[in-house]
């Protein structure tokens, strides 16, 4: 697997994972200080690994797991299986990963998963809706009908 460029957005696994570190710190009442301490790291340091920005080795994910009382896969949970995950970024190009990525992107999902699908589909015209007056076609890129036909 390619490394992330520097300047790159976080990818998704960064911030699930993030995210459940800091569900279950808050779940065992500890303050981003007093885990960083623990760990021996900034309480900054901390706060990028949560978020998904700064990337976490294994090694790391597994000391943190230990300072959380947890297993490793605690912090995994939730994820699609490799390959599935693998199929759908072939599928979509990417844009699912960049689309969970950004910044609420995930908690969309989450939210929009669990409305009812007469609620979905007019949020998805909005939004499609809203690109489209964001950026309107482009007449000269429209492909015309040639006239060596």
């Amino acid at each position: 697997m390619a490394r992330r460029p520097r300047g790159d957005s976080p990818q998704y696994v960064d911030i699930h994972v993030g995210r459940r570190i800091r569900l279950r710190r808050k779940a065992a009442r500890l303050s981003m200080e007093a885990l960083a301490a623990h760990l021996a790291i900034s309480h900054q340091q901390l706060q990028k690994y949560e978020t998904g920005a700064n990337r976490i080795s294994v090694a790391f994910v597994y000391e943190i797991a230990a300072a959380l009382h947890c297993p490793v896969e605690e912090f995994f949970e939730g994820l699609p299986q490799p390959a599935v995950a693998a199929a759908a970024s072939r599928r979509t190009g990417g844009q699912l990963e960049r689309f969970l990525a950004s910044p609420g992107g995930a908690d969309l999902m989450e939210a929009f998963v669990q409305l009812p699908g007469h609620l979905q589909r007019p949020l998805v015209a909005m939004a499609q809706a809203s690109v489209a007056i964001q950026h309107p076609p482009d007449p000269d890129l429209d492909e015309k009908p040639s006239s060596a036909d």
